[in-house]
This record gives C-alpha cells, sequence and structure tokens, in this order.
C-alpha cells in the first residue's frame, strides 16, 4: 500500500508540477499575448476611428472648396500681376483716355514688388502724373477708386494750372490741374 500511496503520491506532485509548469510556460504568455493584442486593437480602432474622422474632414473640405471656388477665381482680377503688370497699366491708359486726362505713369523704386511688415500682400507703387480739368480729373480719381483693381492712392498733390484763357473771362483762368500721386496696387 505503501507502494501504491508513494505512486499516486509521485503521480499527483508530477500533474500538480506539470500544471504549475503550464500555466507559468503556456497560459500566462498567452494571457500577456492577449492583453498585448487587446491593447494593439484599441489603438488600430482609435486610430481608424481618427482617419475616417479626417477622410470626412477632407471629404466636407472638397465641397466646400468647390463651392468657393468660383468665388477665389473671381478675386484674382482684384489684384495686379507682379511680374506683368501691363494690363493694369492699359487699364489706367484706358481710364485717363474716358476721363479727358492727359496721364504719365511711372512704376516706382527698383523693384515694382514691396512687402512691408505692415501689409500681408505685396504689392506695386506706381507714380503718376496727370493734368486736365478738375472735373475730369476728379471723374478719373472715382473711377479709379471704384475700380475692380486693390487700389490706395497715396500722397495725392493737386495744384492749379494758371494759364490765361484767350476769351474774356471773370477770372482769365482755366480750371486746369496738374496732380501728382502715388498708387499703391495689391499685387499676386
Amino acid at each position: 500500500m505503501k507502494m501504491e500511496f508513494r505512486k499516486t503520491y509521485i503521480a499527483s506532485v508530477f500533474f500538480i508540477g506539470f500544471f504549475i509548469a503550464s500555466i507559468i510556460f503556456l497560459i500566462i504568455p498567452l494571457i500577456k499575448e492577449i492583453e498585448k493584442n487587446s491593447r494593439d486593437l484599441i489603438i488600430v480602432k482609435a486610430d481608424r476611428k481618427f482617419f475616417s474622422e479626417e477622410r470626412s474632414n477632407i471629404e466636407k473640405f472638397e465641397n466646400i472648396f468647390k463651392e468657393i471656388q468660383p468665388n477665389i477665381e473671381k478675386t484674382n482680377i482684384f489684384f495686379v500681376s507682379s511680374e506683368v503688370p501691363i494690363d493694369f497699366i492699359n487699364f489706367l491708359e484706358k481710364l485717363a483716355s474716358d476721363s479727358d486726362i492727359f496721364l504719365k505713369i511711372y512704376p516706382s523704386g527698383v523693384s515694382l514688388v514691396e512687402k512691408s511688415n505692415k501689409s500681408l500682400w505685396p504689392f506695386l507703387n506706381f507714380n503718376l502724373e496727370a493734368s486736365g480739368s478738375f472735373y475730369n480729373f476728379s471723374k478719373f480719381i472715382e473711377k479709379l477708386e471704384n475700380s475692380s483693381y486693390l487700389i490706395q492712392v497715396q500722397d495725392l498733390n493737386i495744384r492749379k494750372v494758371k494759364t490765361e484763357i484767350s476769351s474774356s473771362s471773370d477770372e482769365g483762368l482755366s480750371n486746369e490741374i496738374s496732380a501728382s500721386f502715388f498708387l499703391k496696387v495689391f499685387a499676386k
């Protein structure tokens, strides 16, 4: 009986040892692997949610961009080409001709495009000299300020030109003026 008891005892100890070894070497690593995979799965789900939201935001942005793109293209007419401002110069010459004034246009500075600390956009400076009647010059300035270009008139100096009129009048002077001023025109 002792022998049987010993065999049972040894078998029990062996079975308990095997059970403990299988827990240590199989089940614990398996549980750790399950925990690691669970954390990875949570991270993947969070990333998937983030990228899904990003994709949704991009689609919304594309839709908004499609809606405002015509307006963005329309804003290009407000800005003068900084490389070749010929269209703007032609506009000034036509405006002067329509307003019946004589106009001289001088780009100012070595480089036409300037960017100051106060300005967010580059701009071109033009020095203009005009002559004609005060009424026509007023029409010219009004049309210039109401044009589609983003323009700022700076340093406006107007002088009355004293010339005698051949016909008799009360004053004996004409209403001709000479004006010089700077234009700050925003560029693209």
